[in-house]
């Protein structure tokens, strides 16, 4: 991969379901909601690679958020994110994969 980027665009108390979206393009952009634990955690991506069979692997997890107040709440925190990858090799799969309250996965092909 040639560049990552990867933005928590906004977190809210009333999604509580993981899902993805995936735009083949140039790049790739995904855009997902991973759920947190509490509102003291935020999204991180611990990796993207892709493998000699031209399948993108994203996994996402969540993490304690270093900016959260003391004071958090306990419910569930849906968590939205947008990952956009240059790549030097087009990817013909992606598999998405998210580590937070569940484990969850999804896979999409280039039409």
């Amino acid at each position: 991969m040639t560049e990552t980027t990867f933005t928590v665009t906004n977190t809210d108390h009333g999604l509580e379901t993981n899902e993805s979206t995936v735009t083949f393009g140039e790049g790739i952009t995904i855009e997902g909601t991973i759920v947190g634990s509490d509102g003291g955690k935020t999204a991180a991506l611990s990796d993207a690679s892709i493998d000699e069979g031209g399948t993108l692997t994203v996994t996402v997890e969540t993490v304690p958020d270093e900016n959260a107040s003391p004071f958090v709440t306990q419910a569930l925190l849906g968590i939205q994110y947008r990952i956009e990858i240059a790549t030097d090799r087009q990817a013909e799969r992606v598999r998405v994969e998210h580590s937070g309250v569940d484990e969850w996965e999804a896979a999409y092909t280039r039409a």
